[in-house]
């Protein structure tokens, strides 16, 4: 029976290692999805009027903090308007914490269970353990 189990524990690790990494492509995935979904609400929202903010910035005269090395002088005038969207975006709840999308459903890792992944190196130590006992 030890044995046994000694070896399913053994032909176990490879697969929770390659589990675990799925786990985590996956939830980069669900993430990546929901935040493009609200950019593109939110483009779809005030797509104008940024965009005429943006176009506007193109006439800013060079003495007002144009970087004179910039091979894109109007696009580095229009920089300012992201600069301003980061900031106040990093200052927002949903920066310093995922919040759950009911559109998405709910994220269900099972094992991986508030992303909880293996590292490298413990998917490396499995590996190696496995490696051994083959051996």
């Amino acid at each position: 029976m030890r044995d046994a189990l000694a070896d399913s524990e053994r032909t176990a690790l490879p697969i929770q290692a390659a589990a675990s990494r799925a786990a985590e492509r996956y939830a980069n995935t669900y993430d990546a999805a929901y935040a493009r979904l609200e950019a593109c609400k939110a483009l779809a929202e005030c797509e104008e009027a940024l965009t005429r903010a943006m176009a506007l910035m193109v006439h800013v005269p060079d003495p007002l903090g144009i970087d004179r090395r910039s091979d894109d002088a109007r696009a580095y005038r229009m920089k300012f308007i992201w600069q301003r969207l980061s900031a106040v975006a990093l200052e927002r709840p949903e920066a310093q914490q995922q919040p759950e999308v009911e559109a998405l459903g709910v994220l269900e890792l099972g094992a991986f269970a508030g992303r909880a992944y293996l590292t490298p190196v413990q998917a490396l130590q499995l590996q190696r353990a496995e490696a051994e006992a083959t051996a």
